[in-house]
């Protein structure tokens, strides 16, 4: 397979992800709005598929405990949270890794 196969083919398998997180986002009631695809590629660029599910189901709880709060969780703050939140969980992975305590070693 030629290099310009092989990133079609990695642009395919991203772009479905990303109707996969689109859809999940929608399912899980995040926010009125979607984010863009730039932003989804962003999240695929710097963080594993595991990852971003988790935060994604950490976002969804998140703006299920603001609802129930009556307060507002806006697009951007969505956004962000999931951001953080996968940011957060890289960090302390790569702590554990750095310091020998990965569990899931490949």
């Amino acid at each position: 397979m030629n290099e310009t196969q092989e990133t079609t083919d990695q642009l395919r398998e991203d772009l479905d992800f990303i109707e996969q997180l689109q859809r999940a986002w929608k399912m899980f009631g995040i926010s009125p709005n979607v984010p863009t695809v730039s932003q989804f590629l962003t999240w695929i660029n710097l963080h594993t598929p595991e990852r971003i599910l988790r935060a994604l189901i950490r976002t969804s709880e998140k703006a299920d405990k603001m609802e129930d709060d009556n307060k507002e969780f806006t697009d951007d703050h969505a956004t962000k949270f999931l951001s953080s939140v996968a940011n957060n969980m890289k960090s302390i992975e790569e702590n554990e890794d750095a310091n020998g305590h990965n569990e899931n070693p490949t």
